[in-house]
């Protein structure tokens, strides 16, 4: 059984003899943290107080994340987790050029980048002021160890148009435009967009994209000129809009099939209540 206390030092979510300690500004991932216990505490290694197993994401700090030994990663809140699924659809090689939207704390990203090596290249985008802090310091640390450094980092979010847009700065892996998660969730500043077209007017090819983007898949994939160049494989973490009471995965789909794209919905390692879609593109398409 889980539950939860809302202390003076933060919010505790606690099953048995484990307990994950979040920020009270991050009061609404309460549920989700409880729903997915067992995927957010096991994600890095614990520390042991008072007989308890503690996992602390109450704010930035580094952790040591399960699978990952080339050092420990800064994360602003909750941590991500070794991206497998995405690996084994990805099949990433060396020499490639992955797009990472929503980079968070730059994990993946640099994941991705051991995978396609000096020769390929990582474009990542990352809204959120404090998420890109925590990118830059990690990348910065991989860099310095691995002697490369193949990232393109844009700060801001994919859209389907260049403005500038009202983004809720949560410091936490579901920051996302006020249009999609509301105003009542972190400090608002108005961030650019990016195209996907924009993303990719630097190179020739794009092999993979990663996208997490916390409502916005629905529509960034309206881009032609895109399209016309680049078929990548593309992985979606689909959504709920706070207009809509279901997740957009049917949005997500049609989006892409319209360019010859064919789909398919697995459910998400550890994650209970949101698939991801594997997209591939049709040849004939």
């Amino acid at each position: 059984m889980v539950s939860y206390k809302i202390m003076i030092d933060g919010i505790h979510i606690i099953s048995e003899n484990k307990c994950i300690l979040l920020n009270k500004n991050h009061a609404h991932y309460i549920n989700s943290v409880m729903y997915n216990f067992n995927f957010y505490f096991d994600v890095v290694e614990p520390t042991r107080h008072e007989g308890i197993d503690v996992v602390d994401f109450r704010n930035p700090k580094k952790h040591k994340i399960i699978g990952f030994d080339l050092f420990d990663v800064l994360c602003p809140s909750v941590a991500e987790g070794y991206p497998k699924q995405y690996l084994d659809f990805a099949n990433i090689k060396s020499g490639d050029v992955i797009l990472d939207l929503g980079a968070y704390s730059g994990f993946t990203s640099i994941v991705f980048s051991l995978k396609t090596g000096k020769t390929g290249k990582v474009i990542c985008v990352e809204p959120d002021v404090l998420n890109i802090k925590c990118c830059i310091e990690n990348m910065k640390e991989f860099s310095s160890i691995v002697g490369y450094n193949n990232f393109e980092l844009f700060h801001g979010l994919v859209w389907n148009s260049n403005e500038e847009i009202p983004f809720s700065m949560e410091g936490s892996m579901g920051s996302a435009a006020s249009s999609i998660v509301g105003t009542d969730r972190g400090n608002i500043l108005n961030v650019p967009s990016f195209t996907l077209s924009d993303l990719a007017k630097n190179t020739n090819r794009i092999d993979f994209i990663k996208c997490d983007i916390e409502g916005a898949e629905e529509f960034i994939f309206n881009d032609d000129n895109f399209f016309n160049k680049h078929s990548p494989k593309i992985i979606i973490e689909p959504h709920k809009n706070k207009n809509r009471g279901r997740i957009n995965t049917k949005e997500c789909i049609e989006s892409v099939e319209k360019y010859g794209y064919k789909c398919r919905v697995i459910d998400q390692i550890g994650i209970n209540d949101i698939p991801l879609i594997e997209c591939t593109r049709d040849q004939n398409g």
